[in-house]
């Protein structure tokens, strides 16, 4: 993976229940889906299934990009992260599915009832972003100008 830019370590983004735009093509244009997501294995992992749109586009053209952004407007952080790369579809896989609502619901016995019943048991794909190049930009401190005479005597 070609890192074209690194403020801050992505981990600590793709660990945490962020919500992603995922941004894919298709013959009447570019798409952005907004979309839950699993990093493991240095892979990000997005779930469906057949019938979502963002699954057939990638299905003709794997080419896409996601974008994360952590922002809290009181303590003044702005992260971004931006992924390019290719999609592969694959059969669900119960663990990952598992490991992806868990991230984002908590502990499986916590999880509701309905949610489970006609959401996350009506994942069937699971979609392998494969990193190209990754983008690591902390903008953050966007409410105050930096002072260029601080910290100088």
């Amino acid at each position: 993976m070609n890192v074209k830019e690194k403020d801050f370590d992505p981990e600590m983004l793709l660990e945490k229940p962020l919500m992603a735009h995922l941004s894919s093509y298709c013959a009447e244009g570019p798409r952005d889906s907004p979309i839950w997501f699993l990093w493991q294995e240095e892979r990000l992992w997005l779930f469906g299934n057949e019938d979502d749109s963002f699954t057939s586009r990638l299905a003709v053209d794997p080419r896409c990009a996601v974008g994360i952004v952590d922002f809290h407007l009181e303590q003044g952080v702005l992260l971004h992260l931006g992924i390019r790369g290719r999609a592969v579809i694959h059969t669900v896989n119960l663990e990952k599915r598992n490991a992806f609502v868990s991230k984002y619901l908590g502990d499986e016995d916590s999880w509701n009832p309905w949610f489970t019943k006609h959401i996350v048991n009506t994942i069937s794909l699971m979609i392998e972003i494969i990193p190209e190049t990754l983008v690591a930009r902390d903008v953050s401190f966007f409410k105050e100008t930096p002072n260029p005479y601080q910290n100088k005597t």
